[in-house]
């Protein structure tokens, strides 16, 4: 009876010994696959997926311990050691500028167009734009436009670019213009009586007048972008000129000014600025003389005395018309002739009644 027991369980030992050994190599099996696994998520070599490579080779790692395969383990070690390795090399990258090793970007006054590189696959946004320089997010990176810099004054920004709680600063720097200064007209002139005239200045820079260029006959006022000037009457009998130099730090411009003497006159026959007229009144012709220049309005009567008519008959005569004095006294006026801001006074006499005309014409 014993000796049948023990044989019967010897059978079952046999038994259970080659159930283990026909199941060993499937346990076997299932590791390798798993390490394959590992493997071919590891040559993709993106962040994700090594991460879930280490997964595998840990699990392999697992099933090569319960079947003893030090082989197995080994290799599982290495390949994990492999992982972290590559993963440091993204945390290092990630790390590193995002952008081009250049962390100033720089334009000239002129502005423009500029792209700044950005090495990275991950998400990642930017602030930071201003009214001169936006930034647009491209598919090769940040691209920056800027506008011209009509200031000389060099002017600089700061964009950021964040991704995955880092961030780096890019600084834009634009370039002033150069320093300009020009007028609307190099060359002005004035009549005798002109009035105020006003000249453009164009600069992006503060500009200012030499006061000692500024001649005592005229008189300047500016405000930032415009030169005025008014001349003073010219009764000086000649014509007359001068310089006005304007600077802007180093640029400089001059202005000349010219202003023509009066020559607006009436030519009566004695050469006095006075007509005679007999008692008994008439009609006299008195010549005007004065320059002609581009739309010139000329000359107009502004007065006369009631008794003496005063017209202007072309550009050159004055024509008078007196009625007869029926007074017994001298009686006289002043007619006015205006030319601009320039008044003529020319008096008009007549005889009374009784005066004889020899003493009318010569004062006997």
């Amino acid at each position: 009876m014993e000796t049948g027991f023990r044989k019967w369980g010897w059978r079952w030992v046999c038994a259970f010994s080659f159930l283990c050994l026909c199941a060993m190599p499937a346990v076997s099996q299932d590791c390798n696959g798993t390490y394959e696994k590992g493997l071919a998520l590891l040559n993709k070599k993106t962040e994700a997926n090594v991460k879930e490579a280490i997964r595998q080779f840990e699990s392999a790692k697992r099933c090569y311990k319960v079947n003893r395969d030090q082989t197995g383990i080994q290799n599982c070690d290495e390949q994990i050691a492999a992982c972290n390795q590559l993963l440091k090399s993204f945390t290092q990258r990630a790390s590193k500028s995002v952008v081009s090793t250049e962390q100033t970007v720089l334009f000239s006054a002129l502005g423009g167009t500029q792209m700044v590189p950005v090495e990275m696959k991950r998400n990642w946004t930017f602030s930071g734009s201003h009214d001169w320089c936006s930034a647009v997010k491209d598919a090769e990176g940040l691209k920056l436009v800027a506008d011209p810099n009509p200031s000389t004054v060099r002017r600089s920004q700061t964009v950021t670019v964040q991704w995955s709680g880092h961030k780096q600063l890019l600084k834009i720097v634009q370039e002033g213009s150069e320093i300009q200064l020009s007028l609307g007209e190099r060359d002005v002139y004035f009549t005798a009586d002109d009035e105020e005239r006003t000249i453009d200045v164009q600069s992006n820079y503060a500009w200012t007048v030499q006061e000692e260029s500024i001649p005592e006959w005229c008189t300047v006022r500016v405000d930032s972008t415009h030169l005025y000037l008014l001349p003073a009457y010219n009764d000086s009998g000649e014509r007359r000129e001068a310089t006005i130099r304007l600077a802007a730090e180093t640029k400089k411009e001059t202005l000349r000014v010219v202003q023509d003497m009066d020559d607006f006159k009436v030519l009566t026959e004695t050469g006095q600025d006075t007509v005679s007229f007999y008692r008994m009144g008439g009609k006299k012709e008195v010549s005007v003389e004065y320059t002609v220049r581009k739309e010139d309005q000329g000359w107009e009567v502004e007065s006369y005395p009631n008794w003496c008519e005063a017209e202007k008959d072309g550009g050159n005569v004055l024509r008078l018309n007196c009625s007869r004095n029926k007074t017994k006294a001298v009686r006289s006026g002043v007619i006015r002739l205006k030319r601009g801001r320039r008044l003529i006074s020319l008096v008009v006499t007549q005889s009374h009644k009784g005066e004889t005309l020899k003493q009318a014409l010569f004062g006997k």
